[in-house]
């Protein structure tokens, strides 16, 4: 009989695994699954991206997409409102048509509009260049995909070189072209407002100036310096006239022309800065024009006064509707 010792025999077991194991094992297998299709997926798009590119060229979708609205049209004198009151010139011999016009690219690539468009009007085509209105210098305007500008237009002289003969599906219409990353695009054409008849030679010469209009009994076209010519002086103001969409343009000529009086006199006679806005709320939003107007003079100081006229009423001055700027001085005035 074999002999019994008192130390239990002990069986090679392992160790049960721990909850960290069991967590990291959990892991390596979600990594391996979630791994593999990861890759395919990305795999995939460096593919996708350049067939999607080339899908959207062969259905041309992929191009810019530009279309003009027009906002109103305008007249400006040559030498006068045309640049900065420190370069106006003594005598206004002329005038300059121009066309507001709000630019819009609803496509997916840049476009470069050409110099130029033409409008196919009933007493002849008339061509359009596109223009800094600051500077007076021709631009090519440059509109982003999604973007919307603002852009002014004037009419230039036709001297028949290079006029365009309509098609039939032209007539009364605008034509104007654009180049985006494809290259030229076939023209575009989009329906002439009515009222842009009325910019043409004849009408050009027409054309009365604001001052002659509602300046009555005032002193017109006053030079204050060898720069600056105020639009009107009366007995109590320096008065720049402007379209009321220009008005701020108009608060820093009348500055100017308030203070070159004083100075002009020796600061022994001075006038008080007038603001003359002349609004056609058939091409602009004179409520949004003068609102936000009244909101940025509100506390201005010095005081200025504001007249607010309507288009086509040729009447004095003290019929249009004045406002007094800053708000309090004008309560402690009344």
């Amino acid at each position: 009989m074999a002999a019994k010792t008192g130390i239990p025999n002990k069986t090679s077991e392992p160790d049960a695994p721990s909850r960290a194991d069991k967590v990291a094992a959990a892991a390596r297998i979600f990594r391996d699954w979630v791994g593999v299709p990861g890759i395919i997926v990305a795999f995939a798009l460096n593919y996708w991206h350049p067939t999607v590119g080339a899908v959207k060229r062969m259905l041309g979708i992929d191009h810019a997409n530009v279309a003009i609205l027009f906002l109103n049209r305008d007249f400006i004198n040559i030498g006068v409102n045309d640049r900065a009151p420190s370069n106006y010139v003594e005598k206004v011999d002329s005038y300059e048509a121009r066309v507001r016009i709000s630019i819009s690219n609803t496509g997916y690539s840049a476009a470069s509009l050409t110099p130029t468009y033409w409008c196919f009007l009933p007493s002849g085509p008339f061509q359009y260049q596109y223009y800094d209105e600051i500077t007076g210098k021709p631009i090519l305007p440059v509109i982003q995909a999604g973007e919307t500008k603002i852009v002014f237009t004037r009419v230039l002289p036709n001297d028949g070189s290079q006029q365009p003969s309509a098609s039939k599906d032209e007539a009364g219409k605008c034509s104007f072209k654009y180049l985006d990353k494809y290259g030229p695009t076939p023209p575009t054409a989009t329906d002439a407002p009515e009222d842009l008849e009325l910019i043409s030679e004849a009408a050009l010469a027409k054309e009365t100036d604001f001052s002659s209009q509602y300046c009555q009994g005032m002193i017109t076209k006053v030079k204050l310096t060898p720069a600056d010519t105020a639009d009107c002086v009366s007995s109590t103001h320096a008065i720049a006239i402007e379209r009321s969409y220009r008005w701020g343009i108009a608060v820093q000529r009348a500055l100017a022309y308030s203070a070159d009086f004083a100075n002009m006199t020796a600061k022994q006679s001075t006038r008080q800065a007038g603001l003359l806005l002349i609004c056609n709320a058939q091409y602009s939003d004179c409520t949004k024009d003068n609102a936000e107007m009244s909101q940025a003079l509100a506390g201005f100081e010095p005081p200025i006064t504001v007249w607010t006229c309507t288009e086509g009423q040729a009447t004095p001055l003290n019929k249009c509707n004045p406002q007094e700027f800053p708000v309090a001085a004008a309560g402690a005035r009344h």
